[in-house]
C-alpha cells in the first residue's frame, strides 16, 4: 500500500515526470551540436 492515492499523487512520480521533460529537451536541444558517437569516430578516422 502507499499513502498517495495514484501516482498523480506522488511526488516522486512529479520529479520524474519533470525530470523526463527537462531530459528531452535538453537533447533535443543539444542534437545540433553532437554529431553522435559514430560521426566523433568518423571524425577520427580523418586525422
Amino acid at each position: 500500500m502507499s499513502e498517495w492515492d495514484g501516482p498523480g499523487d506522488s511526488p516522486g512520480f512529479l520529479l520524474w515526470k519533470v525530470a523526463l521533460a527537462w531530459q528531452c529537451a535538453m537533447r533535443a536541444a543539444l542534437a545540433p551540436h553532437s554529431p553522435g558517437f559514430l560521426g566523433g569516430l568518423a571524425r577520427l578516422a580523418d586525422l
